[in-house]
């Protein structure tokens, strides 16, 4: 019994002891690997013709994070985001209002991008998620 105990204490109980420390780490290192995702909600461009308002483009638009990255980081400059989405939403709706050209969503999610570094810097936004895009009569 005294030789079972000794060789659980020299042997076993390492092992556990580095297995249990492992795991927390390894589920810290998975969530700090893992996206976070910022829901920015719906952008909304009136689109102008000669007659006033006569529809709107609406887009709903979510910033999937870099690695390591978390939504706080994001949130202190939410403003300035959705500010910078909606000018480029606005040339959208200059462009259909003026030539009929109906947005690009391929288009629109890479000027969407352009205008989420310029605000929070390369590196933060792994891409920009647009889950719904609506243009909408009258």
């Amino acid at each position: 019994l005294a030789i079972a105990g000794a060789v659980w204490f020299f042997f076993l109980r390492d092992q556990g002891g580095e297995v249990a420390e492992a795991e927390p780490a390894r589920q810290r290192q998975n969530l700090i690997e893992a996206p976070a995702y910022v829901h920015l909600g719906s952008v909304l461009a009136p689109i102008f013709q000669d007659d006033g308002a006569t529809g709107s483009l609406i887009v709903v638009v979510v910033l999937e994070l870099a690695s390591g990255r978390f939504d706080d980081d994001v949130r202190e400059q939410m403003a300035a985001i959705k500010d910078a989405l909606l000018f480029e939403l606005y040339g959208a709706s200059e462009r259909l209002a003026t030539y009929g050209v109906e947005p690009n969503i391929v288009e629109l999610k890479a000027r969407f991008r352009v205008a989420s570094e310029i605000v929070l810097g390369e590196g933060v936004v792994r891409d920009v998620l647009i889950q719904d895009f609506v243009i909408k009569d009258g």
